[in-house]
């Protein structure tokens, strides 16, 4: 009977540590579930977009699958906080994103680089051409513009997505918070 005991604690054991490291190696639930890993995901995020002043669209693909579950829509009229800054732009939205923690907007633009803004109560932590970073209280604002050929490589839903003539660009705005 004391081997059975043994046996059913090795193997109770041995499951709780496989899904122990399974949880800490998957990023999606450690991002979820752990804050401290949610912030480093974005602080280092953050610092490769202000080190190398630049984020590929891939790259922000990638950080908002890590940095929290959400859902996309392709009528995304329902973003109004974040169509503030695309007010004066050149955009049709055709996609959103929306999660506890990001919401975006992306959508066809004839614009091939993104505009300077004189003036601007919000100052730019990074301001490319293809690239704009901000810093907001609770989070930052991320705005990037990319040639629909590349946009179509890694965005599955381009498919779904009326192209409309002379709107050769994809610009994606989105606020990411804390």
């Amino acid at each position: 009977m004391n081997a059975i005991k043994k046996d059913l604690f090795k193997g109770i054991l041995t499951t709780l540590v496989v899904l122990l490291v399974g949880f800490f190696l998957q990023p999606r639930l450690a991002n979820k579930y752990i804050p401290p890993i949610r912030a480093y995901t974005l602080d280092s995020y953050i610092k490769n977009i202000v080190d190398t002043k630049e984020a590929s669209r891939k790259d922000f693909w990638e950080f908002r699958d890590k940095y929290d579950f959400g859902t996309f829509s392709i009528d995304p009229k329902q973003q109004n906080d974040i169509l503030f800054f695309l007010m004066d732009m050149d955009f049709i939205p055709q996609l959103s994103y929306s999660s506890r923690h990001i919401i975006s907007i992306g959508g066809q633009t004839s614009m091939s680089k993104l505009a300077t803004k004189s003036g601007s109560l919000l100052n730019p932590i990074v301001d490319s051409q293809s690239t704009r970073l901000l810093k907001l209280e609770d989070g930052y604002i991320f705005l990037s513009i990319t040639p629909l050929s590349e946009e179509k490589t890694f965005n599955g839903y381009m498919d779904k997505i009326e192209l409309v003539e002379g709107k050769n660009y994809w610009l994606e705005v989105a606020k990411i918070t804390k």
